[in-house]
Parts: structure tokens; sequence; C-alpha cells
């Protein structure tokens, strides 16, 4: 039940941890992305994606613990 838990708020928080990276496309965010730059979201960025691939490999253990 415990680890049930554990592993709902994983997946919440991959959810917004992925929706909260910077976007790599051409999109509206690509006119903006000069004054993103100077505010230093280049550095929150890569910490959004060490913290999106810890998210998953947390995903990938709890879901393994889990099913046994």
């Amino acid at each position: 039940m415990i680890l049930s838990i554990v592993l709902i708020s994983v997946c919440a928080l991959l959810m917004v941890s992925i929706l909260l990276q910077n976007s790599k496309g051409s999109g509206i965010q690509s006119r903006f992305s000069e004054a993103y730059q100077l505010i230093g979201v280049k550095r929150t960025s890569s910490l959004m994606v060490k913290a999106s691939w810890t998210l998953a490999l947390a995903l990938v253990v709890l879901t393994v613990i889990v099913s046994h």
C-alpha cells in the first residue's frame, strides 16, 4: 500500500518535471529563449533533465518492486 502511494507520487513528480523542461522545438518559445537564457533557465533546464532521469529510474525500480 505504501509503495503504491510512493509510486503514484513519483509518477506525478515525473510529469511535473517533464512539463517544466525547456522546449527545444521551434515554436513560440524559441522567440523568447534569449530572454530566458539571461535569467538562468539553461542551468535550471539541466537540473530538470537530471531530475526527470532520476525519477524515471525510480519509477522503473518501484514498478518492478510493486509487481513482485
